[in-house]
């Protein structure tokens, strides 16, 4: 092979790279299109989920307005909607109760673990008594992870929360060196979701005395 063609065949395989690492960012959801940078609803899970989809890869930082993580991810105009909040960011992981926030009653502490992939927790601590909602109850989530200059996004709906939450995170993009990159810190937003409805037992039992009438009347018609 002559300089001439290792040169050529140097620069295709560069820009090639570069094509693949600075692809537009896509949702996974998007049916026929898989997402250039290797993303899956599996690279982050809460409660032993996967995540309902994923966007990404994105180059830069968490985007700010004014120093406003809210404002900023919200400007982003996702197509789960505009409505979130920031809660937390942990910006050491593999060190603990660095991330906290408050969202609807509760307060929430986020713990990554450090590395390619890991780790994560989010501990719940309902401040608002006996007044609903009390666990289990359900939020939406988006899960960011940063590595090198770039981020992924990955959203969870409706997911169910209670006191102690788990989940898992794998870095599956590249750098620009074409490197799986370590974590460089996790921010979760948060909204509202679908509470959950946990019946009583006289409920229940009203509700199984319901039943019966309405199979007896239904039998006396007949």
């Amino acid at each position: 092979m002559n300089k001439f063609t290792k040169c050529c065949v140097i620069t295709s395989a560069m820009m090639l790279f570069s094509g693949l690492a600075n692809a537009a960012p896509t949702y996974c959801s998007v049916s026929g299109s898989p997402n250039p940078d290797g993303l899956s609803f599996s690279d982050m899970t809460f409660n032993g989920n996967n995540a309902n989809d994923c966007y990404g890869v994105v180059l830069g930082n968490e985007p700010k307005v004014r120093g406003n993580l809210t404002t900023g991810f919200n400007n982003l105009g996702l197509t789960w909607g505009t409505d979130w909040t920031f809660l937390a960011k942990d910006d050491d992981p593999g060190s603990p109760g660095v991330g906290t926030g408050s969202f609807g009653g509760f307060d929430f502490t986020l713990t990554a673990g450090a590395g390619t992939n890991g780790g994560w927790s989010l501990t719940a601590i309902d401040t608002n008594g006996a007044a609903p909602p009390n666990f289990p109850t359900n939020f939406d989530f988006v899960g960011m992870l940063k590595a090198s200059n770039r981020y992924a996004l990955w959203f969870f709906d409706d997911a169910q929360v209670v006191a102690n939450n788990s989940g898992t995170f794998s870095i599956n993009f590249q750098n620009n060196g074409g490197q799986f990159p370590s974590l460089s810190h996790m921010n979760l937003y948060i909204r509202g979701g679908e509470p959950v409805v946990i019946l009583e037992p006289t409920t229940l039992a009203l509700f199984g005395l319901g039943l019966l009438g309405f199979s007896l009347a239904r039998r006396q018609k007949r």
